[in-house]
């Protein structure tokens, strides 16, 4: 019997354009691969559409089975944020990925930063933050994000107290949580993993260097010309294999499943903070992931039979 993998992209989050993109290149990767192929396309409304049909959310649950594998490309609270997953356990629908209760906490920024803490990682100093009149020891300038989203959606530099208290009032109508986090000033670079029956494939890195503005925000990843993603990076393999085995620990740590990425910081002295982990990385033709497969000698089609038979 031939595998049918259920693509389910889209959702209702800030990601939704990104989740799309991501998806394209996926089912084109997958096409190259012996399987059949179901697409869910979760509109912003929650409504879906099953292969061209308009159906409910509930409605398109249905038509899985549990001989089908879920392949969420989802991005934000609810496809990262484990709640897609919860719903799929429920249900004893297989899927890909991290479960849900490694998606919650990877999505929940402060908290992931304490466990990788504990790890022996080394994390940027973060205030969360639920009022804008909170008081903080923190010194500027500093980023501002809020604690559960992605792409740096919402990411600020601020430079001062006034400042501050205009972007955290505006940001805490939209979030609950909002961070304040030390300024990391180093080079940026961001490192995947492979897990193939329990073995972990470490992926080379990239460096992400800017090339407008000063932050990689959202505009930076999906713009031309935003930045500049070097793969492999221009370091010495020294610097190389500890970016990779920080992605390792990373992805053990939180108890990542098939593939995850993780985002740090090397300052001048050496010292390399982890900014985040991302349990669905984002899979655009101009992503990290697929540029790292190619550089380590994959096809993304290739890392995808991988993590698939991790669940046949």
């Amino acid at each position: 019997m031939v595998t049918m993998l259920a693509i389910i992209y889209g959702g209702p989050g800030n990601e939704h354009e990104v989740s799309i993109a991501s998806a394209e290149n996926v089912i084109s990767a997958l096409t190259t691969l012996p399987y059949a192929i179901q697409k869910i396309y979760i509109k912003k409304d929650m409504t879906c559409l099953v292969d061209g049909e308009e159906v409910t959310f509930n409605e398109s649950l249905l038509r899985l089975t549990k001989e089908t594998i879920v392949v969420p490309i989802l991005h934000g609270s609810f496809g990262e944020g484990g709640v897609l997953q919860k719903i799929l356990e429920d249900a004893s629908i297989p899927y890909l990925f991290s479960n849900s209760s490694t998606s919650s906490v990877a999505m929940d920024k402060k908290r992931t930063q304490e466990i990788l803490s504990e790890s022996g990682l080394t994390v940027p100093k973060t205030e969360v933050v639920v009022s804008s009149d909170q008081e903080m020891e923190m010194t500027f300038p500093v980023f501002v994000k809020p604690n559960s989203e992605g792409s740096s959606i919402d990411l600020y530099k601020v430079e001062n107290k006034e400042e501050l208290h205009n972007i955290l009032t505006m940001m805490l109508v939209k979030y609950n949580e909002v961070l304040v986090q030390e300024f990391v000033v180093g080079r940026e670079f961001t490192c995947g993993v492979i897990e193939k029956k329990g073995e972990l494939i470490t992926l080379l890195p990239t460096e992400i260097i800017l090339t407008k503005g000063e932050l990689f925000d959202y505009d930076a990843k999906y713009k031309v010309g935003g930045c500049q993603e070097i793969t492999p990076p221009h370091v010495s393999e020294e610097i190389i294999k500890r970016i990779q085995e920080i992605a390792r620990v990373a992805h053990s740590t939180l108890k990542c499943k098939d593939i995850s990425r993780t985002d740090m910081i090397m300052k001048e002295d050496g010292t390399i903070v982890v900014l985040e982990v991302n349990t669905i990385p984002g899979m655009t033709k101009t992503s990290f992931i697929p540029a790292q497969a190619v550089a380590s000698g994959y096809t993304l089609s290739q890392i995808f039979d991988i993590v698939i038979h991790n669940h046949l």
